[in-house]
């Protein structure tokens, strides 16, 4: 599979980094090891103590085994080195399980500067470095499966006209260069928190519409809005008139409702 991305990236003219946790740098080395590595990867980050998450890839305080976390660790490190894309890996390897998550849970997040992705999923094997074979082959799988995606598929502001950045992500640079104070003000001060595709907004008001989590997240009107509970993985695909009460923020704590909304 890397051979496959490194022959895509190249193409498009596109870099890629990496943010590790309980691979310790696999995927690095299986990226590194491909063909011209050296013209589209920029590195990675290998966060493999919490500390490290929180300090240098923004990690908000709280689990680090979340999708919040991977969220967070893959923007951290897109823009820390400068990458159009990248890739991160957070999870509990085994044998012990952490932050309440049993052992085998990964999260996986991808950026491009427009949109983050994250996926749960759970190796159900005893042998951590079995648990990390399988996380390695899923971030490349997600890569590639990204990179793949011919241009006629992807959103009219995700799409890379030859030779440079769309105007959007453009946009989307100077946005996340003026953001960082301004976004942390705002959620300081909201009274609520709505996670979408893994992504944490600050909202005020005591309810949200399906109408309001399109809006929030930039998600098409024409795909289905499905509400994932994050303690116990359950999912249920919500009616458009469906209006829910989002998660109540308290300083130094998780918000009360933990659910993550993305397209079905």
């Amino acid at each position: 599979m890397a051979a496959r991305i490194a022959e895509l990236v190249d193409s498009a003219g596109l870099s890629v980094a990496v943010a590790e946790s309980l691979t310790g740098g696999m995927v690095a080395s299986a990226l590194a090891e491909a063909p011209g590595a050296s013209a589209w990867f920029r590195g990675a980050v290998v966060a493999y103590a919490s500390e490290v998450k929180h300090q240098l890839l923004t990690v908000p305080p709280g689990p680090v085994v979340s999708a919040e976390a991977a969220a967070a660790m893959v923007e951290g490190v897109r823009q820390l080195l400068g990458a159009d894309i990248a890739v991160a890996l957070t999870g509990a390897g085994g044998p012990r399980g952490q932050d309440g998550q049993p052992p085998g849970t990964v999260f996986l997040g991808l950026s491009n500067g427009l949109h983050i992705q994250v996926e749960h999923h759970h190796f159900d094997d005893d042998d951590p470095a079995e648990v990390c074979a399988r996380t390695v082959a899923e971030a490349l799988r997600l890569l590639l499966e990204h990179l793949s995606r011919p241009p006629a598929d992807l959103p009219p502001e995700q799409r890379r006209p030859e030779g440079g950045c769309s105007e959007a992500s453009t946009k989307v640079a100077q946005q996340s260069q003026r953001g960082s104070s301004d976004m942390a003000e705002e959620a300081r001060t909201a009274q609520y928190e709505v996670l979408i595709e893994g992504r944490a907004h600050p909202w005020d008001k005591d309810t949200i519409s399906v109408a309001d989590i399109r809006e929030l997240g930039n998600l098409p009107a024409n795909i289905a809005v499905v509400e994932e509970e994050l303690r116990d993985g359950t999912e249920r695909t919500l009616d458009e008139e469906e209006v829910l009460r989002p998660g109540k923020l308290e300083e130094g704590k998780r918000p009360t409702k933990r659910v993550n909304f993305r397209q079905a």
